[in-house]
């Protein structure tokens, strides 16, 4: 059953990117589109609980490894439906991007490819690809591969309009610590210091970050903490439930380990 509640100036939901029901319930009475649109769809990376042991087995020689086991990044190399799940995805996200805005939608090295290419079929553009580098990466088991995966990719998509862009110039590339796993954290939970930068110079002050993908909430504490309004939304309650409790926590709405080590070439 999906939910919305309000929060301040932010609007956080638990219910489906994909069902029209859902979107409606959580705009209603918004404004009609978005300053930015951010989008963390799966990245087609997760493994099958016997793999998830194989590989843990396999640490103790290795050093610690780290997987994905959640059912909905489970694609089993079935890149042609990850691809016609990306199309849906962005279709359904970009109806709410104001003209003049970006979408950023994040990716993996097998996975950005199927989001260029849904962008493109969504009638969007591409400005560049945004790459975070982790230096301190832990190894992590993908099939058919010994080398350990430390940079993520954000595609930036803009419509046929000039791009809006808000404070000093960067480069397409960031160096930041990941942060240290908790339990219970997000899988693929992005650091506050990351979304902070992107949300500062692709939102206009005051605007709205639509993110409906949001995992555990770092949009909506980064909206929270730079005077941004967030409609946000996951369908998992677990995440629900923890983006609600990111709400109002001082400084920038950061938890113990949420800040990486940020290098920005300005």
């Amino acid at each position: 059953m999906s939910q919305v509640i309000h929060i301040g100036r932010h609007r956080i939901g638990c219910g489906n990117l994909l069902t029209s029901t859902f979107q409606a319930e959580l705009w209603a009475g918004a404004p009609a589109q978005a300053g930015m649109v951010m989008l963390d769809p799966p990245y087609g990376a997760a493994i099958d609980r016997e793999a998830a042991r194989r590989a843990k087995k396999a640490g103790m020689r290795m050093g610690k490894l780290t997987c994905v086991t959640e059912e909905w990044d489970m694609y089993e190399g079935d890149w042609p439906r990850y691809a016609a799940d990306c199309r849906a995805w962005l279709a359904a996200a970009v109806r709410y991007r104001a003209p003049g805005h970006a979408m950023i939608v994040w990716a993996w090295s097998h996975s950005l490819r199927h989001v260029i290419a849904a962008g493109v079929h969504a009638g969007l553009r591409i400005v560049t690809i945004f790459t975070w580098a982790k230096p301190n990466a832990s190894p992590r088991f993908v099939r058919n591969t010994a080398i350990t995966k430390s940079t993520e990719f954000a595609a930036i998509f803009r419509g046929p309009e000039k791009l809006e862009f808000h404070g000093p110039l960067i480069r397409d590339h960031v160096v930041m610590s990941s942060q240290r796993r908790r339990i219970g954290q997000h899988e693929t939970e992005k650091p506050v210091d990351l979304y902070h930068l992107l949300i500062e110079r692709f939102c206009p002050p005051g605007g709205i970050v639509y993110d409906p993908m949001m995992g555990s909430g770092t949009t909506v504490a980064v909206c929270e903490g730079t005077g941004r309004a967030a409609i946000a939304a996951d369908n998992d309650p677990r995440w629900f439930d923890e983006a609600i409790t990111r709400v109002g926590r001082p400084p920038g709405l950061m938890r113990p380990g949420d800040q990486g080590r940020l290098i920005v070439h300005e």
